[in-house]
This record gives structure tokens, C-alpha cells and sequence, in this order.
């Protein structure tokens, strides 16, 4: 920051190796898209990369997928978008986040392409996660 002026930084490489020495600190950040499609084995990894990235106080918009097991289109395999649920939010980033929702929308019938794929719901869900420490 600059006065009134914002700065913006886009950092591209493998998320799981970045440090704040390789990548810096960040005061803010956006996650349309990343947490799921991490294979859920990999979502704790995720978290405490982000958190070790994360300013104290920092904040991050998370959105979030809600659905029942459904085929990627060309592959088969399940996800990514995997299923992540508000009860799966907290529980990732409770320890050293507050996590707060902000919206849940139902976009099954908003975009027919979840039907397709086998889906029988699916909600967006929009989280404002604090760091604490």
C-alpha cells in the first residue's frame, strides 16, 4: 500500500512448497476455486500453507462447493469440485481462523451442468476466514 493506492501480487508455482520467504505474506486473499479441487487428503496440507502465508489478521473469501458424489466430465473420477461443507470449513480452520458465512446459494438449477454430471444439489457458499494467530 501506497497512501490510497492498493497493490495487487499474483503468485503462480506450487502452492504446497511456497513459504513466506519464496512467496512473501499476504494481508488478503481470494480462493474461487483452489480448496476444491485439492484431493481432500490434501485440504489440512492446504490450510496450513495458507496459514503460514497469512499476515496475522489477514483475511480470505472462500467459495465453497456443497454437492453429493458426481463424474468430472471427461475423466470419470469424482470432483474436482469436491464436496466441502460448512461443518468441513470449521472444522479445517477453527484452530487458528475464525470463519464466518456470508451466503449459500442454490445453483442447482442455476447451472444445469451439476445435473449432468450426476449431481442431485448444489449450493456455493461464500466464507469470510479470519487468521487469528
Amino acid at each position: 500500500k501506497d497512501g490510497n493506492a492498493t497493490s495487487m501480487r499474483f503468485v503462480v508455482g506450487d502452492f504446497f512448497r511456497m513459504t513466506p520467504s519464496t512467496a512473501g505474506s499476504f494481508e488478503c486473499l481470494f480462493d474461487r476455486g483452489a480448496l476444491v479441487a485439492v484431493d481432500p487428503a490434501l485440504r489440512t496440507k492446504y490450510v496450513e500453507t495458507l496459514r503460514g502465508l497469512m499476515e496475522r489478521n489477514a483475511r480470505m473469501l472462500l467459495v465453497a462447493t456443497e454437492h453429493d458424489p458426481m463424474r468430472h466430465k471427461t475423466t470419470a473420477q469424482l470432483g474436482p469440485p469436491f464436496n466441502l461443507t460448512e461443518e468441513e470449513v470449521r472444522a479445517l480452520f477453527s484452530p487458528h481462523f475464525t470463519v464466518q458465512l456470508l451466503e449459500r446459494e442454490n445453483m442447482f438449477d442455476k447451472e444445469p451442468q451439476w445435473k449432468q454430471r450426476g449431481s442431485t444439489y448444489f449450493f456455493e457458499a461464500v466464507y469470510l476466514i479470519t487468521k487469528r494467530t
